[in-house]
């Protein structure tokens, strides 16, 4: 792993455990504002902007998860939480998963929103159908292509819009090397990791993908790839699942996520 930087972040409340919350691929700390408003009332909830995004000139090359996450358990340790759920969204579930690794003291709890396998258990394939769908001048197309299904229904336009726009302005080199050690990491360690998890998990399933790559929304009553995938290596794992919805699962329905998190954490202890 390479040196840690400071990261952009806002840290808002008092109270414990300490909520940190990350964001997923192409995104920012903006993605959990509605969190961040709604638990700060009686938690301590910081929400960084990870390496690699926001503008913040980080060479490609050092945009592992690995690297992703030992920058989120330096801030946690120079703001001195020792008492913390760690929540991430979609490439956030991976930083998650690594920050306990790297971290496993400072853990009480963690939460998966609307996690996914992008390798599917074949790195390889994986790989190369991402170079072949990216080559010559076609990345910012499939990255374009990859956020607009990410959402269903008109009510969500603006909100697909602004994403899009935002994932757009991330630099090819960054979204290659953060795509690719992504696809590398739930195909190399994500299976060994998740199954040493041993604290209380929360899976926050709104989408499934097939093979194929293409997103959908729940079925009612479905449970999806991802919570299968969490399902079969986390014995502490819950669920909560939200049918007819996008893969912003915190912005599309903010206080249905919220409840879903505060009614985890005081069941678990954590409240």
């Amino acid at each position: 792993m390479t040196t840690t930087i400071e990261l952009k972040h806002a840290d808002q409340g008092s109270g414990e455990p300490t909520f940190v919350l990350i964001h997923g691929l192409c995104c920012d700390h903006s993605d959990w504002q509605p969190q961040l408003d709604s638990l700060s009332s009686s938690h301590r909830v910081i929400t960084p902007t990870l390496r690699g995004h926001g503008g913040d000139g980080s060479d490609s090359a050092t945009l592992s998860m690995e690297n992703l996450a030992s920058d989120v358990v330096a801030l946690m340790r120079a703001k001195g939480v020792t008492n913390a759920v760690v929540a991430g969204h979609s490439m956030g579930t991976r930083v998650v998963h690594e920050v306990r690794h790297q971290a496993p003291e400072l853990v009480k709890g963690i939460i998966l929103v609307d996690g996914s396998d992008s390798a599917f258990g074949d790195l390889d394939t994986a790989i190369a159908g991402f170079e072949t769908a990216t080559a010559d001048s076609k990345l910012k197309p499939w990255l374009q292509g990859l956020f607009e299904i990410m959402f269903y229904g008109d009510e969500f336009t603006t909100l697909r819009d602004a994403c899009v726009k935002r994932a757009l302005s991330m630099p090819d080199e960054n979204l290659r090397s953060l795509y690719t050690n992504m696809m590398t990491w739930d195909a190399t360690k994500g299976d060994t990791i998740m199954r040493a998890v041993d604290v209380p998990t929360l899976v926050i399933q709104s989408t499934t993908r097939g093979e194929d790559g293409i997103r959908r929304a729940l079925k009612q009553n479905e449970m999806g790839h991802y919570p299968d995938i969490v399902k079969s290596r986390n014995a502490n794992a819950e669920f909560a699942l939200l049918a007819g919805h996008g893969h912003f699962t915190g912005l599309e329905a903010p206080e249905w996520t919220n409840d879903a998190i505060v009614s985890w954490a005081k069941k678990n202890g954590l409240g």
